[in-house]
């Protein structure tokens, strides 16, 4: 039996550096995580999405799009505000997006097509 060592992706290892460095800041801005990586803002805006929606599928990752103040990770009772007001901009986004798909199943159904798990 052979041991090896498992292999960590540039992606990963970025996206753990970016969720330490969230421990022990306030709110960072894209921008500030493109330097904090190295990279060049704004060309480097998808990538930093990427890391963001990453980490924020494990941890509590608090955005807002009123405030503006970057991405926050909710560490204490004090971030419960900010964590509430995430998840209701959420739902709110996942219901536009719920309206959206309604023509688009009404089209398919009209025309006896569906989607499968193989489209």
């Amino acid at each position: 039996m052979e041991f090896k060592k498992p292999v960590i992706t540039k992606f990963e290892e970025r996206c753990k550096r970016v969720f330490y460095w969230l421990q022990v800041c306030d709110y960072v801005t894209k921008p500030q995580i493109a330097e904090f990586l190295g990279w060049q803002y704004p060309k480097s805006d998808r990538q930093v999405r990427d890391i963001i929606s990453a980490i924020s599928q494990k941890h509590p990752i608090v955005s807002t799009s009123d405030t503006n103040k970057g991405f926050k990770l909710a560490k204490d009772p004090s971030d419960l505000e900010a964590v509430k007001h995430s998840w209701a901009e959420l739902d709110s986004r996942i219901e536009e997006l719920n309206k959206r798909k309604r023509p688009l199943i009404k089209f398919l159904d009209d025309r006896n097509a569906k989607i499968t798990l193989f489209d």
